[in-house]
């Protein structure tokens, strides 16, 4: 017994050495995290941008965050006549009512909170990356997620790319953490986990994707009770939205995704055969363009501008190839979520209308994408055995490449900060000229309205997307318009709908303000 004993007794100095180089470790790894965290910091300070976004969307998430102040709800408070919106969940407009009711129309602390968001987003990269890659790949995942020159344009902008990206990834960690616990309905892991869930969806639609992941892990797992408690949850818990929406008249993004083209509703719905090629061009354009820039940021311009546009497929297909090894070897150990969930966030990116597939719709997921891109390297480098010098080689001349590539975008990204083109310029002097020499009541018809709201402070509405005159005036006027802008965005409505409208009935609208380069109007129009 006396020596059974003393076989069980740990050893004090082997213990206390143990203990001290866990500790060690430990602090180590917070000091790299938090090494990150400040250059990351100073990067979002570097190109920290005070200005609006020219992007639609950021003016409409501040509209009703006012709106959800000023006791409207989820309205947009720049028509006339207050409309419900659909189009966005209330989750990001809830947060920026925070700050509106704490410091109403200080869109740079909203900037603020977004950049916040990111910061917190990239300890948690950190741990989840951890769990699938270890520690030396997690702190490149993380460096490269944190001085990424996409995620640093978004970390201050008035949208919801970032604090989807935040909860999402919370979400994902705290899934991986809870789904072995085997009570269901009593773990706090478990709720607290499906709630954050919640709450992403409820932050961006797309959400739904994690909901579908996790679903499907568990049904791959063939553990239906959890399948069935999280898909029963998340239905009961986003039934509320689903019924309020469709009492308003549906999702008004469904509506415009079974077009051909939203910007041309005359177009149509698309048929099956519109759906396909729809699917082949966002293929093309995510496997070929915007994800092997999350990699090489600059890729993409550098191939442009030396004209080697059809031999970018020589770049696009390694990393293509390296992600996929990477998320495909995850899916089949069938132990993580995560790329369960990238797959079904892809899918839904793949519906989209093509004149939307850009970067900005997989922003959230680009730690994601980083992951499997190292996972998928480790893998590679440990099945071809790779001797160590010749590794240590490698890794050198990629970590350079990489870096390269980030710096020279987050260069270039600071340069946009500078001001606005000259286009939106003119626009926004526009703006201020009505704010300041019409009636507080007037009624301003234009494109952009929402960004034409809070720069004028004055109601506005669009225009009539018709190629008939009369009907484009007739909308003016059950509108109650008193002031048109033509301004030159770029937008291919304003030659093909609203300046043809005006040549037409050329009497009824009066220059009262004018600005060159390009030329930008505000026109009275004369109501009958």
């Amino acid at each position: 017994m006396g020596k059974k004993g003393k076989r069980s007794k740990p050893k004090p100095k082997v213990e206390r050495t143990l203990r001290l180089s866990s500790g060690r470790r430990i602090r180590a790894e917070r000091a790299v995290v938090a090494a990150v965290l400040l250059v990351s910091m100073i990067l979002c300070i570097f190109v920290f941008d005070p200005k609006m976004s020219i992007s639609g969307d950021n003016a409409e998430f501040i509209i009703l965050a006012k709106s959800i102040v000023t006791g409207y709800g989820m309205k947009y408070i720049n028509s006339p006549n207050p409309t419900p919106s659909t189009k966005y969940p209330f989750g990001f407009p809830l947060l920026l009512a925070l700050i509106e009711f704490i410091s109403p129309g200080n869109y740079i602390a909203m900037k603020v909170m977004v950049v916040l968001f990111f910061l917190s987003s990239l300890p948690v990269v950190y741990l989840l990356a951890k769990r699938h890659v270890g520690v030396l790949p997690a702190f490149a995942i993380m460096l490269f997620s944190g001085i990424s020159p996409h995620l640093l344009d978004f970390s201050h902008q008035i949208m919801s790319e970032i604090p989807y990206l935040f909860f999402s990834l919370l979400a994902l960690f705290l899934f991986e953490r809870a789904q072995p616990l085997p009570r269901i309905f009593t773990s706090r892991w478990l709720i607290s986990t499906l709630l954050i869930l919640m709450f992403s969806y409820y932050v961006r639609s797309v959400g739904i994707s994690l909901i579908l992941g996790a679903v499907a892990f568990f049904l791959l797992r063939k553990d239906y009770k959890k399948a069935l408690f999280v898909m029963v949850a998340a239905i009961a818990l986003a039934l509320p939205w689903y019924l309020r929406n469709t009492y308003l008249g549906g999702n008004s993004y469904l509506r415009q995704l079974v077009l051909i083209n939203p910007y041309h509703p005359d177009l149509g719905r698309m048929g099956v055969g519109d759906l396909i090629d729809r699917i082949k061009t966002n293929l093309n354009i995510y496997l070929m363009r915007e994800i092997p820039r999350v990699i090489l940021p600059t890729y993409y311009n550098i191939i442009s501008a030396l004209k080697l546009l059809k031999t970018m497929w020589l770049v696009a297909i390694p990393l293509i190839g390296i992600i996929l090894y990477g998320l495909i070897s995850s899916l089949l150990e069938r132990k993580s979520v995560v790329p369960i969930y990238l797959l079904f966030f892809f899918g839904i990116c793949l519906l989209w209308p093509s004149v939307w597939s850009y970067l900005r719709f997989i922003v959230p997921v680009i730690p994601l994408l980083l992951l499997f891109f190292f996972q998928g390297l480790t893998l590679l480098f440990r099945r071809l055995k790779v001797p160590p010098v010749a590794l240590f080689s490698i890794l050198s001349v990629l970590i350079i490449i990489l870096l390269s590539s980030n710096i020279s975008g987050i260069l270039t990204l600071k340069k946009r900060t500078a001001d606005y083109p000259p286009n939106w310029k003119n626009y926004f002097v526009a703006a201020e000229w009505i704010r300041r020499n019409t009636a507080p009541d007037s009624i301003i018809s234009c494109r952009k309205k929402l960004l034409m709201y809070l720069t004028s402070h004055r109601k506005t509405v669009g225009y009539a997307f018709s190629e008939d005159p009369d009907l484009v005036v007739g909308r003016m006027e059950r509108d109650g318009v008193d002031y048109v802008v033509v301004e030159q965005l770029g937008f291919g409505s304003t030659p093909r709908y609203l300046i043809p409208a005006i040549r037409t009935h050329l009497d009824r609208f009066k220059v009262v303000f004018f600005v060159d380069d390009p030329p930008t109007y505000v026109l009275k129009f004369i109501r009958s």
